[in-house]
């Protein structure tokens, strides 16, 4: 059976500018890590709320009740992630060189380890812009459950936590309402890659 090279690579190119131009937007962003399909998306997201009340016994009677204050929010994160979504290829490679698109860790996951041992409160923004907050990441459990032949995760089940820290991190720190995670629709990524390429092939005729 032969294989024709050159088409093979068309066919991948064209997947690969498909997938680009039809980028999901953003689920959110802690620091520096932007959760999306390409990257790590989450199916479920949990927010939860706690306060806390300390009980003094008492002899005969029910135990008196006293309120000590509400704990910080937490923001639970089911994930999955699937290793084929994740997919840097020469293409991806190229359009990263020129600024089209950001670059892609073949392990998002190790990402997110690294923002939480830098032991710092990070941003947490959501899809729409909107800014929440500084929250620092206080547990992450990581469960490969499909593999290939060479051992490498096929299939993950990605569970983490998040806890709010504050609105800012020190006094009179500003803080924008509203943070842009830099999506852009189809039709504004197509014009900006042909004003791109059109003026790589303009300077290589020029020179």
């Amino acid at each position: 059976m032969n294989t024709n090279v050159l088409s093979v690579l068309r066919a991948n190119a064209r997947e690969q500018v498909e997938n680009y131009l039809d980028q999901l937007p953003p689920l959110m962003m802690w620091g520096d890590f932007i959760f999306q399909l390409s990257t790590l998306a989450y199916s479920k997201l949990s927010l939860s709320d706690s306060w806390t009340w300390a009980a003094q016994g008492r002899i005969g009677k029910p135990d008196l009740l006293q309120y000590t204050g509400k704990k910080r929010p937490t923001l639970k994160f089911d994930c999955e992630l699937y290793a084929t979504l994740i997919n840097p290829s020469l293409l991806t490679m190229a359009l990263t060189k020129y600024g089209l698109i950001n670059d892609v860790s073949d392990d998002p996951v190790e990402q997110l380890r690294l923002q939480a041992s830098t032991k710092t409160p990070l941003m947490l923004v959501a899809g729409t812009g909107k800014v929440m907050g500084f929250w620092v990441m206080t547990e992450l459990s990581q469960v490969m459950d499909e593999f290939r032949p060479n051992s490498q995760a096929k299939h993950q089940t990605i569970t983490l936590s998040l806890q709010y820290y504050g609105e800012r991190l020190a006094d009179g720190q500003t803080v924008p309402e509203t943070l842009s995670l830099g999506f852009r629709d189809k039709d504004t990524r197509l014009r900006e890659a042909l004003k791109t390429m059109k003026k790589v092939i303009g300077g290589v005729f020029d020179g």
